[in-house]
């Protein structure tokens, strides 16, 4: 098992005492310790990546550039391409997941962000 994984066990029991179904990291620090992967981010709201963990999953979201990249440094998590802007592409893969309780780093998230991923989530579940 690499450091990277190992670290992601890690957040996994914090899920478990946190009664948390999700985590998702937006910092880029914090992605790169969780998953090795070094997409370049230009701040403050460019990101090259966030990273969804779950008890059984792992799903690092990238722009196209960026696939081969994170695939190569981040072989543990699951890959996927993102579709749209962020919220859009997040909102996506919590529904995928199943996701209802949602962690994520307050200090790291922009309000909007967070704003605009909420209202993804409250117009997808108006679709259902």
């Amino acid at each position: 098992m690499s450091e990277t994984s190992e670290r992601v066990e890690r957040v996994r029991a914090l899920l478990s005492e946190q009664s948390l179904d999700c985590l998702l990291i937006t910092h880029p620090s914090n992605r790169v310790y969780l998953t090795g992967f070094t997409g370049e981010d230009i701040a403050p709201n460019e990101s090259s990546g966030h990273l969804f963990i779950t008890q059984f999953d792992a799903v690092l979201v990238t722009g196209g550039v960026n696939t081969t990249q994170a695939e190569a440094q981040a072989p543990h998590v699951r890959v996927v391409k993102r579709e749209g802007g962020w919220p859009q592409a997040d909102a996506a893969v919590l529904i995928e997941l199943g996701a209802h309780r949602i962690g994520y780093e307050a200090q790291a998230m922009l309000v909007g962000v967070f704003q605009a991923i909420t209202e993804q989530l409250n117009e997808k579940n108006h679709e259902h």
